[in-house]
């Protein structure tokens, strides 16, 4: 066994996340790996997590059970203030797998009073990884979408929900990407403090190969190949976004890619140029030239990575078109 793995760590990995950054998704599919065992938000201020249960003071239980369950989040407050690493022994199973770790938001951190904590946790070798979700304004509009149906996680067994008419919704909105903003700049701090493993939303969801990054980055004995356990994944080759992602990056136009990769293969009607237009801070002809030229680049290398894949030549554009249909209706699903 490597000496990393000898001696038992009281956390391994700690995932700093906001709301509605997929970080369910990945704490579910860590959790698939043999070794790994990803807790939840052991911190949150309204739950209670004991040997990697967790009980919250609003889940469906008789009325006895929530008076109790209500007193005991209201005593674990107590205990993430005043005795935090007591409080991570009682989250972790006492004979659970080798590496563990657990989700922490930008709010768990201020509420408690947790940079001590994670100062000694650090010292010891706790590792971090960063998920970042840039578009904060989508992000907020899942907030409030989740706030309003009740539907935080969704999985293949989730029923479908009504459109949400969001326009009254629009003060709610602001608030809810004024709060995550807070939240995230106080994990940016942290990330940056220790050097955490940057895990983009847009690519981490996109890319199942980023699990690969976070397995190697955690020092794993084995490799295995993780898949989505709450998102489906696109049936496109990575390969065209990730080089248009670099090629970007190179040219100092990041932020214009994350803004602008969503709507690739969308048609034009489904793309929002006024919003998008208010985010990038251009007027309105400028986003759909720089879009145009986007997706013109994107199918050029689309088109170099399906010819690898076809015997012949000319069906390489019919692969392509199938291709960027899959993609599409897997981003309406």
């Amino acid at each position: 066994m490597p000496a990393s793995h000898s001696i038992r760590k009281p956390v391994d990995f700690i995932v700093l996340s906001a709301m509605r950054s997929g970080s369910n998704n990945l704490q579910d599919t860590l959790n698939n790996h043999p070794e790994i065992e990803c807790g939840g938000e052991v911190f949150n201020p309204d739950h209670l997590q004991i040997w990697s249960k967790v009980y919250r003071e609003d889940q469906n239980a008789g009325q006895a059970q929530r008076v109790g369950l209500k007193a005991a989040v209201v005593v674990a407050r107590c205990g993430k203030r005043w005795f935090p690493e007591v409080m991570l022994r009682i989250a972790r199973r006492p004979l659970g797998r080798d590496i563990f770790g657990f989700r922490l938001f930008g709010d768990h951190v201020e509420c408690f009073g947790l940079d001590p904590l994670l100062e000694k946790l650090h010292a010891q070798g706790t590792k971090f990884i960063h998920l970042v979700r840039r578009d904060t304004f989508d992000q907020a509009l899942s907030l409030v979408r989740a706030q309003a149906t009740g539907v935080w996680k969704t999985t293949s067994k989730t029923p479908a929900t009504a459109p949400l008419d969001l326009l009254p919704l629009a003060a709610r909105v602001m608030r809810a990407a004024a709060l995550l903003q807070g939240h995230k700049v106080v994990t940016a701090k942290i990330a940056r403090r220790y050097g955490a493993l940057l895990l983009d939303y847009d690519e981490y969801t996109r890319d199942e190969r980023s699990y690969d990054r976070i397995q190697d980055f955690l020092g794993m004995r084995s490799r295995v190949p993780l898949r989505h356990a709450n998102m489906r994944t696109p049936r496109v080759d990575v390969e065209p976004y990730r080089r248009l992602r670099e090629e970007c990056e190179g040219k100092d136009r990041l932020r214009l890619f994350y803004a602008l990769s969503r709507h690739l293969t969308d048609e034009r009607d489904e793309v929002s140029y006024a919003k998008l237009s208010t985010t990038l801070g251009v007027a309105e002809t400028a986003v759909k030239k720089q879009l145009h030229i986007m997706r013109q680049r994107y199918r050029s290398l689309l088109r170099d990575e399906v010819a690898h894949t076809v015997e012949n030549p000319a069906d390489v554009q019919d692969e392509i078109r199938y291709l960027c249909a899959a993609l599409a209706a897997v981003d309406q699903s």
